[in-house]
């Protein structure tokens, strides 16, 4: 059962933005910019459903990812929207979206989708660059990681958080990859204590529906529950993996 009073709603339309699934940043009613990710996109509308169960996922396990929530976009609003296709264009219609609240804005600060080399050591929390490799091999992410490095003005580190999650599990059409861990090419020591610690926490979790909140997710982003069962029956093959290769080391 999907919880509608859990709605956000769109109120204006800001800008399209770049991607595959051509998303559009807008404002919703609490006040919040959200990169808005449409059904019936290019890339597909299960798509949706993955970015938000590899939120709750990532979030459980202490990850940093946007807030992601299930947002309504009304008749009125979704006119003169549309996808970009072979075909030409095809309209954007009204109801049950994905938004991902935006990181920060202009007035906070500032961000980047790349932050060279000779910075990283202004990055406030590396070790979760190496929990996002390994949480990409167990959910199979079939996607280039995308982080952002952000801080606010009066801040000196930057933070990084992962965004664009929509093709873990496989991708749209959900098929998992078989998972082979690559031998390890770290050599610092705080790296190799990271990269233990995270594959001890990710072989570890617990979950089910109940606790990743799958009842938020609206059915027809996924085509119904049974579909989250398969995924997570994949994970805890995967977390199996991990573990014996964590014991093995």
């Amino acid at each position: 059962m999907f919880f509608s009073h859990m709605l956000t709603t769109l109120t204006k339309h800001v800008r399209a933005l770049r991607g595959g699934s051509q998303p559009h940043l807008m404002q919703a009613n609490d006040g919040y910019l959200y990169v808005v990710k449409f059904q019936g996109n290019p890339q597909g509308t299960s798509i949706l459903a993955n970015e938000m169960l590899a939120a709750r996922l990532a979030g459980w396990l202490g990850l940093p990812v946007p807030i992601t929530v299930v947002v309504e976009l009304s008749l009125e609003l979704s006119e003169g929207l549309y996808f970009e296709t072979p075909s030409g264009r095809q309209p954007i219609r009204p109801g049950l979206h994905l938004g991902s609240r935006l990181v920060i804005t202009s007035l906070e600060g500032r961000s980047y989708d790349v932050l060279p080399q000779s910075l990283w050591y202004k990055i406030r929390n590396p070790e979760d660059l190496i929990g996002i490799q390994l949480f990409d091999l167990w959910t199979c992410n079939r996607d280039t990681r995308q982080v952002i490095f952000w801080k606010y003005s009066r801040d000196k580190k930057y933070s990084a958080i992962f965004i664009d999650n929509g093709h873990c599990f496989g991708g749209p059409e959900r098929r998992f990859a078989p998972l082979i861990l690559p031998k390890s090419t770290l050599t610092e020591p705080s790296a190799i204590l990271a990269w233990t610690r995270w594959s001890d926490r990710i072989a570890n979790m617990t979950f089910q529906s109940e606790s990743i909140e799958t009842d938020l997710i609206p059915p027809e982003w996924n085509g119904g529950l049974k579909q989250f069962s398969v995924i997570f029956e994949e994970l805890r093959i995967r977390q199996a993996i991990i573990a014996r290769e964590l014991s093995a080391a």
